[in-house]
């Protein structure tokens, strides 16, 4: 969750082995709407990338400055979503489980396979409530079982 005047730079690496398999979550909310909160004075650095054996097979970025609200708002940067998660798997079923993603996707969100093993999902949401809502099924779905009551409230 960010707040106005963030100064937030990170960088994550993952490396796997080569028949480790992987389920990754990162949501993002950039700011509370009922609280009335704006980012107008941000600047956000993330990336992460994830290896196997060595060799990158996942990498993804997002840097943004200045009025993150006025920019996020734009139709070609995230249409108003004010929250955004990415998932992605990493497991020898992964090309079988793209179809059944897509179905439990809203219109703001999309899924595709980097390599038959390796699938991707981005989703946008207006508000943090929907975020979790369409998440939750995806996550369930990827994992086979449900998630902790915590992620559930």
């Amino acid at each position: 969750l960010l707040f106005d005047g963030p100064k937030l730079q990170r960088r994550r690496q993952l490396d796997l082995y080569s028949q480790a398999s992987l389920l990754m979550v990162e949501p993002i909310v950039f700011r509370r709407l009922a609280m009335g909160e704006t980012l107008a004075n941000a600047s956000f650095s993330d990336q992460i990338m994830i290896n196997r054996d060595g060799m990158p097979i996942y990498i993804d970025g997002l840097k943004l400055e200045g009025d993150l609200s006025a920019q996020l708002a734009s139709p070609a940067l995230g249409g108003g979503a004010v929250a955004v998660a990415s998932v992605v798997l990493v497991r020898s079923d992964a090309a079988a489980l793209l179809g059944l993603v897509r179905t439990r996707l809203p219109s703001t969100g999309a899924a595709s396979l980097l390599a038959d093993d390796i699938l991707s999902v981005r989703l946008l949401a207006s508000d943090s409530f929907l975020l979790r809502k369409w998440l939750v099924p995806v996550l369930e779905l990827l994992r086979g079982s449900p998630l902790p009551t915590s992620w559930r409230l």
